[in-house]
């Protein structure tokens, strides 16, 4: 079985993230895709082992387990996936996790890393971080 990959995004990124990654994998992401998603999320909740929901990617290449679970109260998506078998899609799976938990609505950067903390959080490229979801912790409750 292959290693999860786990993270968070912000959810306005879902889409853009499933789009991409569906690419790495030669899979046709469409609204159709995009629609049952979007559906299957709306009452998930990140903090319950069965409130995750869980969606195949599969390409002509791979095939990816993608769960997915909002951290209720906030703009965030606990996201992980299973089933990148090598390394150089475990490093772009990995690397479109990083990418998508920084940019925020209306910002056209990356958030910076170290996150500063005397930013605003009403900024709008202010740095996204999820005290929660940031935490090595956190990122093992995903469903495995």
């Amino acid at each position: 079985m292959s290693k999860q990959i786990a993270g968070w995004i912000m959810d306005r990124n879902l889409r853009a993230f499933l789009e991409l990654l569906s690419r790495y994998i030669d899979y046709a992401f469409d609204d159709t895709d995009w629609d049952t998603i979007e559906t299957g999320v709306r009452d998930t909740d990140d903090e319950k082992s069965d409130g995750w929901y869980s969606y195949p990617l599969a390409g002509t290449s791979a095939t990816l387990e993608v769960g997915l679970a909002r951290s209720v109260g906030s703009e965030v998506m606990s996201v992980s996936v299973t089933g990148a078998e090598t390394a150089e899609l475990q490093l772009r799976t990995d690397t479109l996790l990083s990418a998508f938990a920084g940019i925020r609505r209306g910002c056209s950067k990356a958030a910076p890393v170290p996150a500063p903390t005397s930013q605003s959080p009403d900024d709008a490229c202010a740095w996204s971080g999820h005290p929660r979801v940031n935490s090595s912790a956190a990122r093992r409750s995903a469903p495995t």
